[in-house]
């Protein structure tokens, strides 16, 4: 199996194509509009699949409490960009 790992956003690569330089665009709009500790923790979790608990961990003290305030923290971010963006089901 080959796979190209050079692809982006409709089989464009490079830095140049239209649609990627939208797209981060809005990424960056979207993620200037929280606190930079509560971006990282929800690109954490959702992205880049770090466990709740050690995400957590950066802004609490507890391992339970940590768990309990990441799962917290990626719904207020999740909730915020699906009001301000208008997204639908």
């Amino acid at each position: 199996m080959v796979t190209n790992f050079d692809r982006t956003i409709h089989g464009r690569g490079g830095e140049g194509n239209t649609a990627e330089i939208e797209a981060r665009d809005e990424l960056h709009r979207i993620r200037s509009g929280f606190p930079h500790a509560y971006w990282d923790l929800f690109e954490n979790v959702c992205r880049f699949d770090e466990p709740a608990g050690t995400a957590g961990s950066r802004l609490a003290g507890e391992r339970r409490s940590a768990a309990s305030a990441a799962r917290l923290v990626v719904a207020m971010v999740a909730d915020t960009i699906y009001l301000r963006e208008r997204l639908s089901y």
